[in-house]
């Protein structure tokens, strides 16, 4: 932890240096430091856009490990190929021979470059709804941070909707480093099946 205070403090601008600033500290350290590059300064926001190729459903962020978690979907093809469409008339529209189904899945970022470090795929139909970091404790009573993911599969309308809460702890190292920044990966714990769609944790 840095206990020493700034004594004086300004900006630092060259080729080799953007978004730069120099701090003078009560210890008698000077010290250089930058921005990251990939933020947008220029709003009243810190702003940086993360590519995800996919729609965006809901976001858990963990600041302590700078670990972002993202629900997003997309569409894929189905497994199977269609069969060749009928002929048509010159004046009629061709109708879709098949549709394709939305895929849902979590992304594991990791500050400050957002690479992607892990992902979880869900079942088929299966919609990520809520994604929540929460704390369960043990018997011993330590406690044990864990993703709870609440999801639904939606179907036709004369069938009920049901839905999945799953529980995802976040692996660090084989030693379970708490603060280890590398091999970070998501360990289905359980998931239980409930009525109806679960988007509240």
């Amino acid at each position: 932890q840095h206990t020493d205070k700034v004594v004086s403090f300004t900006a630092k601008h060259n080729v080799n240096c953007t978004f730069g600033c120099i701090y003078y500290t009560s210890s008698g350290h000077l010290k250089i430091c930058q921005l990251p590059s990939a933020i947008n300064y220029s709003s009243e926001w810190l702003v940086q856009k993360v590519p995800l190729r996919a729609t965006a459903r809901c976001l858990a962020i963990q600041p302590q490990s700078s670990l972002v978690v993202a629900a997003v979907s997309y569409k894929v093809p189905p497994e199977k190929k269609p069969p060749p469409p009928p002929p048509v008339a010159e004046d009629e529209q061709p109708k879709p021979q098949y549709d394709w189904r939305q895929a849902h899945e979590l992304l594991v970022f990791r500050g400050p470059h957002y690479e992607i470090i892990d992902r979880y795929a869900f079942e088929v139909g299966e919609n990520a709804l809520v994604v929540r970091y929460v704390s369960l404790k043990e018997r011993d009573g330590t406690a044990r941070e864990m993703l709870a993911v609440g999801t639904a599969f939606i179907g036709v309308e004369d069938q009920a909707v049901k839905g999945n809460i799953t529980l995802l702890e976040l692996v660090r190292d084989a030693d379970g480093l708490k603060h280890a920044e590398e091999h970070v990966q998501l360990r289905h714990v359980l998931s239980k099946e409930i009525k109806g769609a679960i988007s509240a944790v």
